[in-house]
């Protein structure tokens, strides 16, 4: 029954990896490289919450189809974990979990603040520190020194993690430091099985920031 639990409770975090951060100035190529990086297969989902290796391969069940009708109620299911850590308590990963469903369901506030909760235990996860990074920048309206500094973080633990980079090349870019962005962007180009479409919406981050170090803006 727990597993059934936290596989349905799964279901709901599929948007975990990002929700891009809009401020004004944002280039478009900024925007797809970060709506880019939030497709994520539930397989890969189910194994983060398990502790799987993301190569690993996680078999379907036959006739395991959800319908329209069978399909978990996510706000319900969400109230469910609240209830379970009403107290304050719980482990890293329950905390971590209900903060991604709170990003899931917009609740972008609630999922600082589990984030927060989570990483008092967990110190080594740059996704996390990446995904708290981004959720505290939604429930204040842009990126600020807070969020900046678990984007470094996210970096300090894993220098290649994709979402820190996009992140922390977007703050370059929106304080106009157009080299440290494209810096970051080439950076980005390195991480290992980095696929096409990412490729080249970096490339396009690149050369726009470019032309405007060449317009002078």
């Amino acid at each position: 029954m727990l597993l059934l639990s936290t596989i349905l409770m799964a279901l709901i975090a599929l948007a975990f990896v990002l929700l891009p951060v809009i401020k004004p100035g944002m280039n478009k190529q900024t925007l797809a490289i970060i709506g880019l990086l939030a497709a994520v297969p539930l397989s890969a989902m189910i194994g983060y919450e398990f502790g799987i290796s993301r190569n690993a391969q996680v078999p379907a069940t036959p006739g395991a189809e959800t319908t329209a009708d069978s399909a978990p109620d996510p706000a319900k299911m969400v109230a469910q974990l609240e209830n379970k850590l009403k107290d304050g308590q719980g482990t890293p990963e329950q905390w971590a979990m209900l903060a991604r469903s709170y990003v899931t369901l917009q609740r972008h506030k609630d999922a600082a603040a589990a984030y927060a909760k989570a990483t008092q235990s967990i110190t080594d996860d740059a996704q996390m520190f990446a995904d708290y990074a981004d959720a505290l920048a939604m429930s204040r309206g842009g990126l600020d020194k807070d969020s900046e500094a678990l984007i470094d973080r996210a970096l300090k633990v894993d220098p290649l993690n994709p979402k820190a980079l996009a992140l922390k090349a977007t703050v370059a870019f929106n304080n106009k430091d157009y080299q440290s962005a494209i810096n970051l962007w080439e950076k980005l180009l390195t991480v290992p099985g980095l696929n096409q479409d990412w490729v080249n919406v970096t490339r396009g981050s690149i050369d726009e920031a470019r032309g405007l170090m060449r317009a002078g803006k």
